[in-house]
């Protein structure tokens, strides 16, 4: 996984009393809707500062609840927290490693694995999602909430930072029906949900015409249609038979 993207993602979470992110609501609902059992075990799969596994196992009982991110930061934070299970653990690991025969996670199976931007990293996530289903029980679902295009496009391009004169790693973006497709080969059962913007902007011919949005803080910020080329997505999937 690149660094410094990841680093970049992880500065949203250096507020150590932050409350839970809208999508993170979302997804304690997502999980209420779809699991019924009596007790669970979970694992997050960069699970940032861990506030959201606390959350779920004070929401949800857990009998296992677990964690795995790549920055050392966030995972010593996240271990300080104070998880309602019979056992939990936050690995310092890449999510690269669970590809392979060095597996943090050894021989554990999950009722619940949630999968939260992680997929947004990588070119090809045909593997990543053969690992992540490897690591489901045979009735166990994955929550997944990931960046994909709005239109009916794969695309792939490339940012150049306000620091540097050097254009960055080039990123590629599926459409949510080429994500879909690569997720097929390792879980089925669908069900599809677009995470909304608390906000409304007027359409306009121009991607760079400005737009002033009022944030749930009352701050103010500017954007363009550019920013709204990608859109977000829950995903819940039940575990291929076989995989």
């Amino acid at each position: 996984m690149n660094k410094d993207v990841t680093d970049a993602k992880n500065f949203a979470y250096a507020n150590q009393d932050r409350g839970l992110k809208n999508h993170e609501e979302i997804m304690l609902q997502l999980i209420d809707k779809h699991i019924e059992l009596d007790a669970i075990d979970v694992l997050d799969i960069g699970c940032a500062d861990g506030i959201f596994l606390e959350e779920l196992s004070s929401h949800k009982k857990c009998s296992l609840v677990d964690g795995l991110d790549n920055d050392l930061a966030l995972v010593e934070r996240a271990r300080g927290r104070k998880y309602k299970a019979k056992s939990s653990e936050i690995y310092f690991n890449d999510v690269l490693d669970l590809l392979n025969d060095q597996n943090p996670l050894g021989g554990k199976k999950y009722d619940v694995i949630i999968a939260s931007g992680i997929f947004a990293f990588f070119e090809n996530i045909d593997d990543i999602a053969q690992a992540f289903s490897s690591l489901l029980k045979e009735t166990g679902k994955i929550f997944i909430f990931n960046r994909c295009n709005s239109r009916d496009l794969d695309i792939k391009y490339s940012v150049r930072p306000t620091t540097s004169v050097q254009w960055g790693q080039s990123i590629h973006v599926l459409s949510i029906d080429g994500f879909l497709n690569s997720l097929s080969k390792s879980f089925c059962d669908f069900e599809v949900q677009k995470f909304e913007l608390d906000f409304d902007i007027e359409e306009r011919d121009s991607i760079y015409a400005g737009y002033t949005v009022k944030k749930q803080d009352g701050s103010r910020m500017v954007l363009t249609r550019y920013n709204f080329q990608n859109e977000y997505f829950f995903v819940v999937a039940n575990k291929l038979r076989g995989v």
